[in-house]
C-alpha cells in the first residue's frame, strides 16, 4: 500500500466516526508517524498509545524510542491493543476528545499539531518536533485525501463492508441484502405518519424510518418479529435521497422488566456517546434526547429517559437491551451518513419514526409526487421468488398497481400463501 492509500485509508476512517476534515486530516498523519505507513503496526495499536492503570482492554507489548534528556533512547514499553484499524481510531478519538480537547477543536492543521504538546496530562509524545512532523504530513496528504472522500458518494462510502455482507456467516441473524423499497414508498409512509413528530419538526430535512418486522416471513419464526436477529430496516431520508440499511429494534432477549420501544412512535436522537461501559469505553453514536415510552417485559408500557440509544450491534448478536441497532460492518457508514446530513443541513437532533409491519392491514395509497414506476426486485433470501416490489417479508404484486407501492400495498402475496 502507497503511503497516500494507506492516510486516505485512515482519513476515510476518522471521516466516518464524525471526524471533520482538520481532525482526520492529522488523525491519519499521527497513525502514519506512529505506525510507520502501517508497515510497522502491532496489536494494531495505530496511534501508539501507552497502556495505563487505567486501560482495561487488550495490550502488547513493543520496542519504541523516546526521547529522553534530549537523547534518543529505545525502550520497551506496554500499549493499547485493538481488534482493527477502525476499533483504534474510535479509541484515538475518544483519547483527543478527553485528553487533547485544544487540539480537536482547532480550526487549521497547525493549531491541531501545535496543541499536540498541552495535552490534559502533557504532550503527545516526547519528541520535540513532533508538531512539526504532523504539520508538514497532514498538510503534504490532506488535499488529495479529502478530494478522494468526496469523489466517492456519500451511499457507497462503506462499500468495502457492504461487500461483506454477501459473504456474511451469520445470515441467520442478518440478512444476506439490504432492504429493497422505492424512495417514493419510504417517504409516503413518513408523510402518512407525520402526526408521531412534533409539528415544528415535521419538515425536517434529515429524517430516518424504522420498519419492524420488514423480514417478517424472510426471517425466524414466520409471521413473528423475533428477537436478536436484523430483522428490521432502517431508512435514512434527506433531500439528497434514501438510503437502505439493516436494523435491529428490539431487546436480545427476554427477561422481566426488560424494555422494547413501543411502536408506532417517533423518538428524537442527537448525537453522543455510548457504551461507558465497554472495555474501551464509549464511542460515537446517537442518544436518546426525549421521553418516549417502551414495552416491559411482564410488566406493560413505561414512558421516559431510558437511553435506548442508536447504536452499533454485534456480530454474532444484535447487542441490545431495548435500544435500536445497526449491524457492525453498516454502522460507520450509518453514523457518517447521518452526522454528515445533519450538520450539512444545520440540524442537531433527528427523529426516527418507529412503525410495525402489520402485514394485512388497510393500504398505504402512494399519492405524487411520491409515486414511482414499479421496479421489479426479487429479495435474495427469500425461498419463493417472484416479481414485484419487495415489502419486508411481503412481495407487491407490480402489475395495473399505478396508485400502490411498495410497503403496506393492496395484493400482499405473503411467502406463507395468505393474500389479502
Amino acid at each position: 500500500m502507497s503511503a497516500q492509500s494507506f492516510f486516505n485509508q485512515v482519513y476515510f476512517d476518522a471521516r466516518s466516526v464524525g471526524c471533520n476534515h482538520v481532525q482526520a486530516s492529522c488523525c491519519a498523519a499521527q497513525s502514519a508517524i506512529e505506525s510507520g505507513w502501517g508497515k510497522s503496526v502491532k496489536g494494531n495499536s495505530y496511534f501508539g498509545v501507552k497502556a495505563s492503570r487505567s486501560w482495561k482492554g487488550k495490550t502488547i507489548n513493543f520496542t519504541t524510542h523516546e526521547v529522553i534528556k534530549g537523547k534518543r533512547v529505545k525502550i520497551v514499553d506496554k500499549f493499547r491493543a485493538y481488534d482493527n484499524l477502525q476499533d483504534s481510531v474510535r479509541d484515538y478519538v475518544k483519547m483527543m476528545t478527553h485528553k487533547f480537547n485544544k487540539a480537536w477543536k482547532s480550526k487549521t492543521i497547525h493549531q491541531f499539531a501545535a496543541h499536540l504538546l498541552d495535552g490534559r496530562y502533557g504532550a503527545y509524545a516526547t519528541d520535540p518536533d513532533y508538531p512539526t512532523k504532523v504539520a508538514n504530513t497532514a498538510s503534504k496528504r490532506a488535499a488529495a485525501a479529502a478530494k478522494a472522500y468526496k469523489s466517492v458518494p456519500v451511499a457507497g462510502r462503506a462499500k468495502r463492508a457492504e461487500k461483506q455482507t454477501q459473504k456474511n456467516p451469520n445470515s441467520r441473524i442478518l440478512p444476506l441484502y439490504r432492504p429493497k423499497q422505492e424512495d417514493g414508498v419510504t417517504r409516503a409512509v413518513l408523510e402518512k405518519f407525520d402526526k408521531l413528530v412534533p409539528m415544528e419538526r415535521r419538515n425536517d430535512a434529515v429524517k430516518v424510518l424504522v420498519v419492524r418486522g420488514y423480514y417478517l416471513n424472510t426471517m425466524g419464526r414466520k409471521g413473528l418479529n423475533d428477537r436478536a436477529i436484523y430483522d428490521d430496516a432502517i431508512f435514512v431520508v434527506s433531500p439528497e435521497g434514501v438510503q437502505p440499511f439493516n436494523g435491529n429494534s428490539d431487546p436480545s432477549a427476554f427477561r422481566k422488566r426488560i424494555a422494547t420501544i413501543k411502536a408506532n412512535q417517533a423518538i428524537r436522537y442527537r448525537p453522543g456517546p455510548h457504551g461507558y461501559s465497554r472495555k474501551g469505553g464509549p464511542y460515537p453514536a446517537f442518544r436518546q434526547n426525549a421521553n418516549c415510552t417502551v414495552v416491559r417485559d411482564g410488566i406493560g408500557d413505561d414512558h421516559g429517559m431510558f437511553h435506548v440509544n442508536f447504536h452499533r450491534g454485534g456480530v454474532n448478536g444484535t447487542s441490545s437491551a431495548g435500544c435500536l441497532t445497526v449491524p457492525p460492518h453498516q454502522w460507520d457508514e450509518f453514523y457518517g451518513l447521518v452526522s454528515s446530513l445533519l450538520k450539512k443541513y444545520n440540524q442537531t437532533t433527528f427523529y426516527a419514526t418507529l412503525l410495525e409491519y402489520p402485514g394485512g392491514q388497510p393500504p398505504i395509497i402512494v399519492p405524487k409526487p411520491f409515486q414511482a414506476a414499479p421496479a421489479p426486485y426479487a429479495e435474495k433470501s427469500s425461498s419463493k421468488a417472484t416479481t414485484g416490489l419487495l415489502v419486508g417479508g411481503a412481495v407487491v404484486v407490480s402489475a395495473a398497481l399505478e396508485k400502490f407501492s411498495g410497503w403496506l400495498s393492496s395484493a400482499l402475496e405473503f411467502v406463507g400463501g395468505m393474500i389479502t
